[in-house]
């Protein structure tokens, strides 16, 4: 507990409640579409401060995954940019998976990835239906959660600014991969009424599980949500990394309509995907209530000012911005920001505090 109290007390001690306070405001205003006078950027600096603690340590003590959340605001504290600081429970990828019996592992210090069940065990989990909540991880989460919550009542500036977001729990086909393992592709032809059974279940425990976890949230009022440094429109981030690999006939079969129950169900989402995902991404922003989009970064895929050409003038007719765009820096020197200054952030990475600082100036200066 002693190195949590010394990272909550220098953020406290440097907190700029008001910075954050107007940093929330024009984020909004992006995603709003509205006129801003400066593009939204995060500015991407690692910060060696606090030296963290090894990913088995964070899973077994609430206090130093608390800790280990923390060192990834202390960029936000000093850098000023326009990213929001943000904590959540960090239990990886498996998070919902575990409440089905799958168990996550964690080798060499990564965070943890999942086995896969037998395909017996998935027909039992079929038949079970929605699992207890407290089985897996779910009983350590609100755990987590309310420990958070209750550490902060300590330190009120940190209370104001360190926003706490939703767990990774992926969305239904990427936890249904996770469970099914790779054979989950062929048996999309192979067993599609086993896969759409265990896709119903997962759907509606991701629904139970974050209404149970949602009152211990930093939740904004207007219908967004805080996740990853930034306001997401809607009031969850709904992964479809696995669904990348689908093709558009099967999106629209196997993801699509389960995405929707989860963003009808809870008032509206945003949706995260590694990747571009070109020959579906169209259908997905048809989803009703989706309110968002963010794409992960892949360095062996094209996106810089070439891929927002090809979706910017579609997302936003429907009123979907995107959060979060990464950008190298040369791609930043290179972007003609007069489309793309609103209804749009963005994220870049830097080598200094210096070129933070000058970025953050060329933020300015460019939507002039």
């Amino acid at each position: 507990m002693e190195a949590l109290k010394k990272i909550l007390t220098y953020i406290e001690e440097h907190a700029d409640v008001r910075h954050v306070e107007n940093t929330i405001v024009l984020q909004k205003q992006v995603n709003s579409f509205l006129p801003v006078d400066r593009i939204c950027m995060c500015v991407h600096l690692p910060d060696h401060t606090f030296p963290p603690y090894a990913m088995e340590e964070t899973h077994e003590d609430m206090a130093k995954m608390m800790y280990n959340e923390l060192i990834a605001c202390i960029p936000r504290v000093k850098l000023k940019d326009d990213a929001i600081p943000t904590i959540r429970a960090n239990y990886g990828v498996g998070t919902l998976a575990s409440l089905f019996g799958a168990k996550s592992s964690i080798v060499n210090g990564n965070m943890p990835w999942v086995t896969p069940l037998s395909k017996e065990e998935i027909k039992r989990v079929v038949d079970r239906g929605v699992p207890d909540l407290d089985s897996g991880f779910g009983a350590r989460l609100v755990q987590t959660y309310a420990f958070y919550n209750e550490v902060l009542k300590d330190y009120p500036a940190c209370r104001k600014i360190l926003k706490l977001y939703h767990p990774d729990l992926q969305g239904p086909f990427d936890t249904a991969h996770l469970i099914y393992g790779s054979d989950i592709y062929p048996d999309l032809y192979d067993e599609p009424e086993l896969i759409h059974a265990l896709l119903s279940v997962v759907t509606e425990t991701y629904i139970r599980l974050f209404q149970r976890i949602y009152p211990y949230l930093s939740n904004d009022q207007e219908g967004s949500c805080y996740h990853w440094d930034m306001l997401y429109p809607g009031n969850t981030v709904i992964r479809n990394d696995s669904a990348v690999n689908l093709s558009c006939a099967m999106y629209q079969e196997f993801a699509q309509q389960y995405d929707k129950k989860i963003i009808d169900a809870l008032g509206g989402a945003s949706m995260h995907f590694c990747g571009r995902a070109d020959h579906w991404i169209f259908d997905m922003a048809e989803n009703g209530n989706l309110k968002g989009l963010n794409f992960g970064y892949m360095e062996n895929l094209i996106f810089g000012q070439e891929y927002l050409d090809f979706l910017f003038d579609k997302v936003t007719a429907a009123k979907l911005p995107i959060v979060h765009y990464i950008l190298t820096r040369n791609e930043f020197d290179a972007m003609d920001f007069s489309r793309y200054h609103t209804g749009i952030s963005f994220c870049c990475a830097v080598k200094s505090e210096e070129d933070a600082k000058r970025l953050l100036e060329l933020c300015k200066e460019k939507i002039k």
